[in-house]
């Protein structure tokens, strides 16, 4: 059936049980109505491309889709089709296009896994917290930096946090671009945002403070597990989670040597200083871990020392010590104890 289509045909079209319905306007070509089986009434263009015919769904007619704008959409895609495109393979291709999450999901396994495990756990949440529930099924190519800032400024009270994301989003749509998933003269929708300024995490101890810090440290009991964990965090520079799950195993006290196999950058060799020496040395080998888990009873030789284990201990005992401005779980240079 062929006729202009107006408002007026649209509205008073009813469907056909037996088929579809099919009007096929009359001022532009190509541009036609559907009136499927159920009553759904639909806007569609058909054109030929290498000799065969194509058609495509321009949407459904009502208030998204109107008259007037499918009939843009139409002229548009005619336009295309003039200069040599092809609307039908085009739109299969845009919706087979990778989304936000098909990014995380190659970020992680092909980026983030050649990372620490620290970084791959940090990846791993900026997506799932901001970028997934935001973006998670918008099309890679189509994030733009109004979207990511946004996000950023909706994380304005985590000021660390929101420029992380904008650092984690620059190396994922810049490794998109890379594979194709984005046009590589696509501005990148990371770049260009005024980060926030960032609090001082923290600051290293003078000689002078050390010795105040070691004389409140002394103050306490023997043998305290917590102590001598936060000793060793001091006297080695280690990491405090490297500290907690060190395991006897990996200690060779007659060269001095302990050999972290899964550091956060990679294996290393850490070299033990007397002091060091003589923390182990106060220690009960009684378990596989040189600090073990506490309760306020007992110790547990099978299970590493917690973060909650050193916090309580190092916080009430470091307080003789006194040192303005400077938190007990800063003290070994700028590290702290995971929460």
């Amino acid at each position: 059936m062929k006729a202009k289509i107006t408002k007026r045909l649209v509205d008073s079209l009813e469907p056909d049980p037996a088929r579809d319905v099919l009007v096929w306007d009359t001022e532009l070509a190509g541009f036609g109505l559907r009136v499927s089986r159920g009553g759904v009434k639909s806007y569609i263009f058909q054109y030929k491309f290498q000799r065969r015919a194509r058609r495509i769904t321009l949407g459904v007619h009502g208030r998204a889709l109107t008259l007037e704008a499918a009939r843009k959409l139409a002229l548009a895609r005619r336009l295309a089709v003039q200069a040599g495109g092809d609307p039908a393979t085009e739109a299969q291709e845009a919706a087979a296009a990778p989304t936000v999450r098909d990014l995380e999901t190659r970020y992680l396994a092909e980026h983030a896994a050649k990372r620490s495990k620290s970084t791959q756990r940090s990846a791993a949440q900026f997506f799932r917290l901001f970028l997934i529930p935001a973006l998670g099924s918008r099309k890679v190519a189509s994030v733009t930096w109004a979207d990511l800032e946004a996000i950023h400024q909706r994380l304005a009270y985590i000021p660390y946090q929101a420029n992380g994301l904008l650092s984690l989003a620059s190396k994922a749509w810049s490794l998109a671009a890379r594979w194709g998933w984005c046009p590589r003269d696509q501005p990148n929708p990371a770049h260009g945002h005024d980060r926030y300024p960032e609090r001082v995490r923290g600051q290293a101890l003078d000689r002078e403070q050390l010795a105040r810090l070691g004389a409140a440290l002394d103050q306490e009991k023997p043998g305290s597990v917590a102590v001598a964990a936060f000793r060793f965090c001091l006297l080695t520079g280690c990491r405090p989670g490297e500290a907690r799950t060190a395991r006897w195993d990996t200690i060779d006290l007659s060269a001095r040597l302990w050999k972290l196999p899964e550091a956060k950058t990679g294996p290393r060799a850490v070299y033990l200083g007397q002091a060091a020496v003589d923390v182990l040395a106060g220690l009960d080998r009684n378990g596989p871990f040189l600090f073990s888990g506490i309760t306020p009873d007992v110790r547990i030789p099978t299970k590493p020392a917690t973060h909650s284990d050193v916090k309580a201990a190092t916080h009430s005992e470091a307080k003789p010590a006194t040192l303005p401005g400077v938190a007990a779980s800063r003290a070994h240079g700028g590290s702290k104890w995971p929460s």
